[in-house]
């Protein structure tokens, strides 16, 4: 049994308060060929409390309704690397910086948790998680969220998750988000 001095308790010269998204702004663009999927884009606001606000313009989602209850989903988080294949590269570009934004935000979280970030269900995409969430606030949907995360074993998998606790947990409306 480890002792009291070998866990590492959280580093709480590092935390900040959570982050939180809100959505605006949302507007169709386009059906896919297949006509299972729709593209939208959104206005997606990040903030932390007196730390970090950042508005990212025009973020693309896909809705997909092939699966039972369908999802949602930032477009490019089907690929490891989040860069959208066969989109235009300067939006593929913009899509990839986002999604790495929200890996690195979310890198934050866990290291101020430490081990017991593993308490908590859905750590691994949180802020993933949280985007989508807002997003799908703000098109009042009940979508599934669809994350892409690299779990403990190392592989990168994609998981639809169940949207309605995270999309009442989305905070407050774009303008009002990150006002102090």
């Amino acid at each position: 049994m480890p002792q009291l001095e070998e866990l590492n308790p959280m580093n709480l010269s590092k935390a900040q308060p959570p982050i939180t998204f809100a959505a605006a702004n949302a507007r169709f663009l386009s059906q896919f060929p297949d006509g299972a999927d729709e593209l939208w884009s959104a206005d997606i606001k990040a903030c932390r409390h007196g730390a970090l606000r950042e508005v990212f313009e025009g973020i693309l989602f896909v809705e997909s309704t092939r699966s039972g209850h369908g999802t949602a989903h930032i477009f490019g988080i089907e690929f490891e690397d989040g860069y959208p294949k066969g989109l235009n590269p300067a939006l593929a570009a913009k899509q990839q910086a986002f999604i790495e934004f929200l890996r690195s935000e979310n890198a934050k979280d866990d290291e101020v948790l430490g081990w017991t970030r593993k308490l908590f269900t859905g750590h691994e995409y949180a802020t993933e998680g949280k985007a989508t969430a807002a997003y799908l606030a703000v098109r009042e949907s009940k979508l599934h969220i669809g994350v892409g995360y690299r779990n403990d074993a190392g592989e990168y998998e994609l998981v639809a998750v169940e949207s309605e606790s995270w999309v009442e947990a989305a905070g407050l409306p774009f303008d009002e988000l990150g006002k102090d």
